[in-house]
């Protein structure tokens, strides 16, 4: 059975997305689609299918940004064409919406009038007058015709070149909403999709130059102050100021503490920015990780007895390996390890355990200390961003759990901070393939 659509907008069947998208996509009305054996797929920001409603008669669960900007439906190969339209949901996040349909059950019908012609007594003079009136009507048809085609192209190109020009001008937010042609329609939920894109890349490069600026503040702020206390500290040493040789030596002690805080900043930013660039090379080998783990944590141990942490180490006795640069991924799981001891109680339990789920590695390094602030979970990875305020005068710059994503990414793994389970309030999960 063939749908047939009319030329009337009045009983054209509601198939377009733009004609059924919403906020509360759960609540799309999709009775005509239904009717023509279609139905509504919702993507997320990364194109992946996350809600579909109708019966979905294919299995493709997530698209590319090609697929989304080349989707006309005269590409005969396409079994199921569909069209766009974004969306912003209740919490501002920007989907899309599809409207996929079977090829064979659409068919266009446009109506036309028919030519009248008048009937004589005469055959010949019927004949003449009909062939008359036939060709006014033919000419007057032609010409309301072309009218007509001309203000439904000229309309659609219009509006297109209007909003066009206000994108040149950068305004991001215009979308174009028209009805028209199919080859329009095409054009429309492409500029469409541009669009979005656009305002999403502007958007990013915003926030990336709001991150350079406040890493700059940070920076100038962490290593201004250890400096500060060395040129005082030197300058009342060298013009004679302080006598006391205790104080001297006080003095003397904290120049060199201070110096080796800024030594340790520049070394942290130094490998931060070595980690950004694509041209740097890991030194990859092929390591047993459940020895590696072990020599890390014996490496803390000492700073874990002395603080009274309970240790719950769960790691496998059989030989895994995996093949990564040693110095940086020490460096990476050192990093979180050591920042559970620094910022946690005394008395806290500490778990590290390796775990083994199909072909992925999983290592947890999680503890019930004093977990990390809800406002900042979402950018504790970011560089400069510390756990909570109280750790912004211990010197630290906020580089190292930026680094150990660094390092992670760069190898190809993944890390992620868990919510809390109940027991414990951190939990850090870094996830590598087997193999």
């Amino acid at each position: 059975m063939r749908s047939r659509v009319d030329n009337n907008k009045e009983n054209f069947p509601k198939i377009a997305a733009s004609h059924v998208v919403r906020s509360d996509y759960e609540n799309i009305d999709i009775k005509d689609i239904g009717a023509i054996g279609g139905w509504v797929e919702i993507l997320d920001e990364d194109n992946n299918v996350i809600y579909v409603k109708g019966i979905k008669r294919d299995t493709k669960q997530s698209y590319t940004e090609e697929e989304l900007i080349n989707h006309e439906d005269h590409d005969n190969s396409i079994e199921f064409p569909f069209f766009t339209q974004s969306l912003k949901t209740k919490e501002g996040k920007t989907y899309f919406c599809l409207v996929k349909y079977p090829r064979d059950k659409i068919d266009v019908n446009i109506s036309l009038k028919k030519v009248p012609y008048s009937v004589g007594k005469v055959i010949y003079e019927a004949i003449i007058k009909g062939i008359f009136v036939f060709i006014i009507l033919f000419v007057v048809n032609i010409i309301l015709y072309s009218i007509w085609t001309a203000k439904r192209i000229n309309s659609p190109l219009q509006k297109i070149t209007k909003e066009m020009s206000k994108m040149i001008e950068g305004n991001y937010d215009i979308r174009l909403q028209f009805e028209a042609e199919k080859e329009f329609v095409t054009i429309r939920d492409t500029f469409n999709f541009m669009a979005e894109k656009l305002k999403t890349t502007e958007e990013e490069k915003r926030k990336i130059e709001e991150s350079k600026t406040r890493m700059l503040l940070d920076l100038s702020h962490d290593i201004k102050t250890p400096i500060a206390t060395i040129y005082a500290y030197s300058r009342a040493l060298s013009e004679g100021i302080i006598e006391d040789d205790d104080k001297k030596q006080r003095y003397y002690k904290t120049i060199c503490k201070k110096s080796e805080r800024v030594n340790e900043l520049v070394d942290d930013l130094f490998e931060f920015v070595k980690l950004e660039s694509l041209e740097y090379k890991l030194s990859k080998k092929k390591i047993d990780f459940v020895e590696f783990i072990r020599k890390i944590i014996a490496e803390y141990y000492d700073e874990m007895e002395e603080k009274d942490f309970e240790i719950d180490i769960r790691i496998p006795e059989k030989e895994i390996y995996l093949s990564f640069d040693q110095k940086l991924m020490a460096r990476a799981i050192s990093n979180i390890i050591a920042n559970a001891i620094k910022y946690n109680p005394e008395g806290t339990k500490l778990r590290i355990e390796i775990l083994e789920r199909e072909k992925k590695l999983i290592l947890e390094i999680a503890d019930n200390g004093v977990g990390i602030s809800e406002d900042i979970k979402e950018k504790i990875f970011d560089a400069f961003v510390r756990g909570d305020a109280s750790r912004k005068s211990d010197g630290g710059m906020g580089l190292g759990l930026a680094i150990a994503k660094k390092i992670f990414e760069r190898h190809g793994w993944e890390i992620k901070l868990s919510k809390g389970n109940g027991i414990e309030n951190t939990i850090f999960s870094i996830y590598s393939n087997i193999g």
